[in-house]
């Protein structure tokens, strides 16, 4: 229920961009079949799909997807399902540091978290299109592995020694985030480069399954967009430790909206 709380605003603000992109499909339609011709000639049968896609997920962040897609009919396609996607714990807070041009980090969090998706499924057409620049609408499901990759936050830090006079020299040191240890935020300066020991990322293993309905539209038939919106659940056997002051977690549960481009082959 806590994280149902916290997800409630991104969650809301998902559905209406679902709604709105029902609404302009339907809107679509009916201006379509006014205008438009029915498609009476024969029809190319492609047999291969090639997909690449963005999305925004209910985390506020979303990712980058690739998917090929093989003809088993005319209705259904067997898809191999590749994503990299950006997931984060509903508590993150970003505050900026310390400094004269401040650079802003996330209090608490001490791992970013990466999910790399691999999977296979299908995509199953629901509604064909009958006319030219129509939308056709299909049902989506995939399963898989998904494996997270977190890389551990490392921040500028700004340490003052004194001397046994008491004078004191300062100096900027780049060190792994511990809020247990790095408890005045007057000495946290901001994140340091994303780049900086990003060796020291750990992997863990798991597995994910997602469902979505998507729009499909497009003037050539060689080429076509889609409009994609779902949700996918993630689960690691081994939780991943995201935040310092809060349990690890197994389950992600996260809503999506995107956009992809594909091409007939």
């Amino acid at each position: 229920m806590e994280n149902y709380v916290l997800l409630k605003p991104a969650l809301k603000r998902i559905f209406n961009h679902i709604i709105f992109v029902l609404i302009a499909g339907f809107a679509g339609i009916t201006i379509l079949h006014a205008q438009n011709q029915a498609i009476l000639e024969p029809q190319l049968m492609y047999r291969k799909q090639l997909q690449f896609g963005i999305n925004m997920n209910s985390t506020g962040i979303g990712g980058l997807n690739f998917r090929k897609g093989w003809h088993k009919t005319d209705q259904v396609k067997n898809i191999l399902d590749i994503e990299l996607a950006r997931v984060r714990d509903p508590k993150e807070t970003r505050v900026y540091g310390a400094s004269e041009n401040p650079q802003r980090y996330t209090y608490d969090r001490i791992n970013m978290a990466f999910f790399l998706r691999t999977g296979v499924g299908r995509s199953i057409r629901i509604t064909e299109r009958s006319y030219k620049n129509a939308i056709s609408l299909y049902f989506n499901y995939n399963v898989g592995f998904t494996t997270a990759i977190l890389k551990p936050i490392y921040i500028d830090y700004l340490v003052i020694e004194y001397d046994n006079n008491g004078l004191g020299n300062s100096y900027v040191t780049q060190v792994r985030y511990n809020p247990a240890i790095h408890t005045n935020p007057q000495n946290i300066l901001g994140n340091s480069s994303f780049f900086y020991n990003i060796s020291n990322s750990t992997m863990k293993l798991g597995g994910y399954g997602r469902g979505s309905l998507s729009v499909q539209f497009g003037q050539y038939p060689e080429e076509f967009h889609l409009i994609e919106a779902g949700c996918t659940l993630d689960f690691f056997p081994n939780p991943l430790p995201l935040m310092a002051n809060r349990p690890e977690r197994s389950l992600f549960f996260v809503l999506f909206i995107g956009y992809t481009f594909g091409l007939n082959k």
